[in-house]
């Protein structure tokens, strides 16, 4: 019986090369999500982020120059992200380009208001 001969493997060091990571829709080029696609739904009286294919959501009621926030909403396939933050980010982003004051009766608001000393000026 004749021996095979031995085939030269190549070894790529893991540290050297990588895939590329997909972006689903909703992130940036880093991976992180996009405050830029929180829109407002005014017929549903929320702002919305989606991130692969799944809808979070803040509601909210307009009083005259007032937003109260509601509810907050995450669905469980992506909790654990920051996709609550982000959409909150986005929303408070919109809401102080419009010029209201924040009733943040809905409480994971009102805690990312309490930690994010940046929007605190907008709160009613």
């Amino acid at each position: 019986m004749s021996a095979k001969p031995f085939r030269s493997i190549t070894v790529i060091d893991q540290l050297d090369w990588k895939l590329p990571t997909p972006r689903p829709f909703g992130r940036d080029a880093k991976g992180d999500f996009a405050v830029n696609h929180v829109v407002d739904n005014p017929e549903q009286s929320r702002f919305e982020l989606i991130v692969d294919g799944i809808t979070a959501f803040a509601g909210y009621r307009l009083e005259g120059g007032r937003i109260a926030f509601t509810h907050t909403e995450v669905p469980p396939e992506l909790e654990g992200q920051g996709v609550g933050s982000a959409l909150i980010k986005g929303a408070l982003d919109e809401v102080r380009t419009r010029r209201l004051r924040v009733d943040p009766l809905c409480s994971f608001v009102r805690h990312y208001v309490e930690t994010h000393a940046a929007v605190q000026d907008l709160v009613a």
